[in-house]
């Protein structure tokens, strides 16, 4: 990309954030509390799912190398036992055989069961083969009860590796609620939980995906909403000591709009209005969403399926969006047709740089796409691993 546009970008946001640009280009490297939090997409909302990275490292590990293969993307619930637990990643849906398969094994993990983290009500354990402690791969259960007295005390002990917080267990109580028919399907899926339908018929609780949840950290961090469902601001900023202010930038209008915590409506709707800003209410399918945060929080899951951010849903010029597909920005690319884009770019909080595509110098091959990051002092998303998706929020100049 030439350096007028890069300009551009840079001026654009300038502009609108008045003076609040350096802090958002020269902030200091940001640490990450402690444990990755996940979140697991399902047929009846999101679980997040607060990981014990530090007392567990292995067992997280070999967790998140399925969650970043995309492995439990279209798995099963397909265990439930009421007042005891429910239990996924072992089967999903297999296009070469047109049914439910097992999914593909790792090797087995060492046990690393530990009193300090018993199998209590809304705790995430791995499941394992009777008689073998070492015996961990994909399959993992949620706790309904406090099930200490039996799963802490046999077979060497189960691993809790994380638990569930905010709203999730209201979810996981609602897929335990549902009826269980041991007629349908065959053992080991004998005990899958159903969702009832119209004329006797019913579905399956399916997981669409589970990723790293998207999380503000102290400083400026660019998010996105990714589900085909409005989020209402308050939900994401009610908290003035956590969040200082949200923006999104309006495409059409080439304004933003912008929230604060800290002001009641009245004093919202003057302050905007002196400064040129429309006040921010909700934050539509789709879209991208620029976050200054006090402190590490990670945005309550929101119900909603996955949204599919297609080629009418951008404007020409600067776009700030957000897209349900986990993908990477060629592949993103490639999904708008002929009406492509001209770069790409993600903000990174930790690192305070930016994350930048090019469709025109991939298309060059060898090393031109990388040679230019590396030049500029990007990040690079192929050697970062990082995608589209996951309540990640991007710009797109068109």
């Amino acid at each position: 990309m030439c350096a007028t546009v890069r300009l551009t970008l840079l001026r654009l946001i300038k502009k609108f954030f008045c003076g609040v640009i350096p802090l958002l280009l020269l902030a200091s490297p940001v640490t990450f509390a402690a444990g990755t939090v996940v979140r697991m997409q399902t047929s009846l909302g999101a679980i997040d799912i607060q990981l014990y990275d530090a007392d567990a490292p292995n067992t997280v590990v070999n967790f998140l190398s399925y969650v970043n293969s995309g492995a439990y993307t279209g798995s099963l619930i397909h265990r439930s036992v009421p007042g005891f637990i429910i239990q996924g990643g072992g089967y999903g849906w297999n296009n070469t055989l047109g049914g439910w398969a097992a999914i593909a094994a790792n090797s087995p993990v060492v046990n690393e069961y530990s009193k300090t983290r018993s199998n209590l009500r809304g705790t995430i354990a791995m499941a394992k083969l009777g008689g073998n402690p070492d015996s961990a791969t994909n399959q993992w259960f949620f706790n309904l009860a406090d099930n200490s007295a039996n799963l802490d005390t046999q077979n060497g002990g189960f691993t809790v590796f994380g638990k569930v917080i905010g709203n999730g267990m209201q979810v996981v109580d609602a897929i335990a609620a549902l009826p269980v028919n041991p007629s349908v399907l065959a053992s080991p899926l004998d005990a899958i939980p159903e969702i009832p339908q119209a004329n006797n018929s019913y579905s399956l609780v399916v997981v669409s995906s589970v990723t790293l949840a998207p999380q503000a950290a102290t400083g400026w961090n660019l998010l996105g909403n990714s589900l085909d469902q409005p989020v209402n601001v308050t939900s994401i900023a009610d908290d003035p000591g956590t969040i200082t202010s949200v923006w999104k930038w309006d495409a059409a209008g080439k304004n933003w709009q912008f929230y604060t915590p800290s002001m009641d409506s009245v004093t919202l709707q003057s302050y905007a209005l002196s400064k040129g800003y429309g006040v921010l209410s909700v934050i539509n399918p789709g879209e991208g969403y620029w976050v200054n945060a006090n402190a590490t929080v990670t945005p309550s899951a929101q119900p909603g399926a996955l949204f599919n951010l297609t080629a009418d849903k951008l404007v020409t010029g600067w776009n700030l969006l957000a897209t349900g597909n986990n993908v990477t920005p060629a592949a993103f690319n490639t999904s708008l047709g002929a009406s492509g884009i001209t770069t790409l770019w993600a903000w990174d909080n930790a690192s305070s740089k930016w994350v930048f595509y090019s469709p025109s110098l991939d298309a060059k091959g060898g090393s031109a796409l990388s040679s230019y990051i590396t030049s500029k002092g990007y990040l690079d998303f192929a050697t970062t691993n990082k995608k589209l998706g996951n309540g990640t929020g991007f710009w797109v100049n068109r």
